[in-house]
């Protein structure tokens, strides 16, 4: 247990608010699903992408179709058919903003938060999004919310982001769900509620989002909220792994680094800091830690269940 239990309960907290320190990974997923969605229907072959893109060409420059200039937006950033180009992504985003359309409106606000195409700006990222939020865009709502949980293009303001990422939360969008749970659960913008905490974060996973059900085995795990149950909190955790979430899989690693609620294992551990690192800085740190008290062969065990496991998975 050593000279790493003190960063233990440090990464099982930064577990535990993942979704909220790390907004701009879970806006990003957020901010594409609307278009992704929209476009998977039709786009399922390389013909049907190209006869696709003529017909969004041709409604776009002709028509000013706002829902096909925001669609050849997606395509481009991308790279659906033609060859990722941001510049290009932005110029028919904004075409379909400055007409109104508010997934347009949200998708441009990503840009600029992200500097994809345009040179990167928190005020111009939250003035498209506000436009969209306003108009019950759920993912720019979240996005909005997310602006002011960080004070980025706008003074920090909890209650302002409990506002906007709650409306997107009672739309149902799973990313502000999970966000609202953790507000709930760390008192950020409304008052300290684990009920309330956990009722969010079951909304989200119902919907299968990882974080989600990363965030209830940490709760699990330390017995916040719920009684602590670490054969829940390794459930939850490969719930959440199973689609690839790094933090689940670094907290699988360190309940088979320090033995809780499981056999010691360091070959295990490995094996999932070693996925974990594809996503976390953190989980390079500890693979080399583990590796210290590990044979080559064990090493190399370690490595290939980590292989099989991204082949099956």
């Amino acid at each position: 247990m050593g000279r790493f239990r003190n960063q233990i309960h440090l990464v099982l907290a930064v577990a535990l608010v993942f979704s909220l320190s790390g907004f701009p990974g879970a806006i990003a997923q957020d901010s594409r699903k609307v278009e992704l969605q929209y476009s998977l229907a039709q786009e399922t072959t390389p013909t049907a992408n190209y006869h696709e893109l003529e017909k969004a060409n041709h409604a776009a420059t002709f028509h000013g179709d706002a829902v096909a200039q925001s669609k050849l937006g997606f395509k481009y950033r991308e790279g659906v058919g033609v060859a990722v180009n941001y510049v290009e992504s932005v110029k028919w985003y904004r075409r379909a903003a400055e007409q109104g359309y508010a997934v347009a409106q949200n998708e441009l606000g990503y840009m600029y938060e992200h500097g994809f195409g345009v040179w990167q700006n928190d005020a111009d990222a939250v003035r498209w999004y506000r436009k969209a939020a306003e108009q019950g865009d759920a993912a720019a709502q979240n996005n909005l919310g997310s602006m002011y949980f960080r004070g980025r293009g706008v003074r920090q303001d909890f209650s302002q982001a409990a506002k906007w990422i709650g409306e997107a939360a009672r739309q149902r969008d799973p990313d502000a769900q999970l966000n609202l749970g953790l507000m709930h659960y760390n008192g950020q913008g409304v008052t300290r509620n684990l009920p309330a905490a956990l009722a969010w974060l079951h909304r989200a996973i119902a919907q299968g989002h990882a974080g989600a059900m990363n965030s209830l085995g940490s709760m699990y795990l330390q017995g916040l909220g719920v009684p602590r149950n670490y054969s829940e909190a390794l459930h939850w955790y490969h719930r959440a792994a199973a689609q690839d979430h790094g933090a689940a899989m670094l907290n699988i690693g360190f309940m088979y680094k320090e033995g809780i609620g499981v056999d010691k294992d360091n070959v295990t551990a490995y094996m999932w800091f070693d996925l974990a690192a594809r996503h976390l800085v953190l989980a390079s740190i500890l693979l080399d830690d583990v590796a210290t008290d590990m044979a080559p062969e064990k090493i190399y065990e370690a490595q290939e269940l980590a292989r099989q496991w991204l082949l099956n998975n």
